[in-house]
Order: C-alpha cells, then structure tokens, then sequence
C-alpha cells in the first residue's frame, strides 16, 4: 500500500479526482443557497455593496428639520438617520372673505394653504344705505332725527349742522353735548364730535355762530324698529337754520 502512495502517477490520479469532486460540491452549493438574517449572503453582499458605493455620511447640521417643519403625512430624515414625521395640518376653513365692519379671521396660522385666500369687493350688494333728514327753521333744543331700519347690522351716522347768533365770539370751541340712541339692541360708539365756531366780528347785535354734531356708531338689530338719535345741551334759539340727519348702511 506503501508503494502505491509513493507511485506518482496514482497521486496524480488521486488528485485529479479529489479536485474535481470538490468543485462539483462548490458549485452545488453556492453563495445564494446559503442564509444570513433571512437573506441569503448573495443579496447581503450585493446590498452591502450597493450602499457602499452609493451612500456617504451625511455633514450634521446645525438647523436641523423638525416636525412642525414638514407637512403632516410625510416623512425625511434627519442627517443622523432619524426619521422626523411631520405634522403640518392643511387648512381646511373658508378661503373667501365677504367684508364687514368687524373684525374677521382665517385660522390659517401654522397650517398649509392648498389654494389662494379671495377678499370680495365691497359692492352695493354688501352695503344697503338708509337715509333720513329734518329741516327747521327754529333750532330746537334737542335737535334729533329717526330711522326706520330692518333686522340687521348697520353702520350709522347721525348729523346736524345749525347756524345763529352768540353774544360772545369763541372762535373754535367743544360743545357739552349728550347723545342717546335708541332702538338699538346693542351700539357700539365709534366716535363723537360737538364743535363750534363763531365769526371774530359782530354782525348787527351779535357773532354768528356755527355748530356741528357727529355720531358715528354700530347698531345691531334682532327686528325691524325705529331708531333715534337726540341730543341735549344746545340752547333753544329762534331764526337759525337747521339741518338734523342719519343715515345708515346695512352689512
């Protein structure tokens, strides 16, 4: 047995053989019948690979994204490998605004728009004007003036102008006046002005004069009624023109 180990030819042989049955077996089992983490090693190499050559760390910023920065529903990742998750909501109210006299919102803050916010004009369809006006030759002491007005809300002013004599001049001066409106269910005073002014030379026995008065005010109504603006604080005089006035538009 000794001497047939000994025979190179045989060892030859043997080694042709010994070669040729390992390869069969190498080539049976190959790198994709074997399994690492419920994949084979062909697909983890190859996936190994693939992001070797494809991916690179990333720089890590100093601003770097966070959820109320993305919009709800999407995801990114920040430069560490973290996934942020946004949360962003969409705005979902109305995107047309009629306009009136008070004070309107849109809660868009913070949240996505999908489409443009449209303001109408204002038009004679948004606003409906009432008038009404008193004419007297003999200014009375509480000058005032009505108005018959719907349900609804209204931008109102009432007005009044007179002319006459004063014994003594004052030039431009503020009138103590008091207004009271009523027929309103609630009002809202935007502002208020008493003024007088007075020529500087006399005209016969006395300096004539001029009053203005101003009333500009919200009035909210529930139901169709009347409502009066009056005064107090002029003096009754004879012979002096008068004009007392309100209007009000409706929005």
């Amino acid at each position: 047995m000794k001497r047939i180990f000994k025979n190179p030819i045989f060892m030859f042989i043997l080694g042709l053989v010994l070669a040729t049955t390992i390869s069969v077996v190498a080539t049976t089992i190959s790198s994709h019948d074997i399994t690492y983490k419920n994949t084979t090693v062909e697909n983890a190499i190859d996936n190994l690979y693939t992001r070797a050559t494809t991916y690179k760390k990333l720089d890590t910023l100093t601003n770097e994204l966070t959820s109320g920065d993305l919009l709800s529903g999407k995801q990114a990742y920040k430069s560490n490998g973290t996934v942020v998750n946004g949360n962003i909501s969409t705005y979902g109210g109305s995107t047309t605004v009629t306009p009136t006299l008070e004070t309107q919102t849109l809660s868009t803050a913070g949240k996505y728009l999908t489409s443009n916010i449209t303001i109408d004009p204002l038009t004679t369809g948004n606003i409906q004007a009432y008038y009404t006006s008193i004419n007297s030759a003999t200014r009375p002491a509480s000058p005032s003036a009505s108005i018959n007005l719907t349900k609804g809300s209204y931008l109102c002013e009432f007005a009044y102008s007179g002319t006459g004599c004063v014994d003594n001049k004052s030039y431009y001066k503020d009138l103590s006046v008091t207004y009271t409106v009523t027929g309103c269910d609630s009002e809202e005073v935007i502002t208020s002005h008493a003024k007088s002014q007075s020529a500087s030379t006399k005209t016969g026995d006395c300096y004539q004069s001029a009053q203005s008065l101003i009333r500009l005010f919200k009035c909210n109504l529930n139901s169709n009624k009347t409502v009066t603006v009056s005064t107090s604080g002029l003096a009754a005089s004879n012979n002096q023109g008068i004009l007392a006035t309100i209007m009000c538009a409706k929005y």
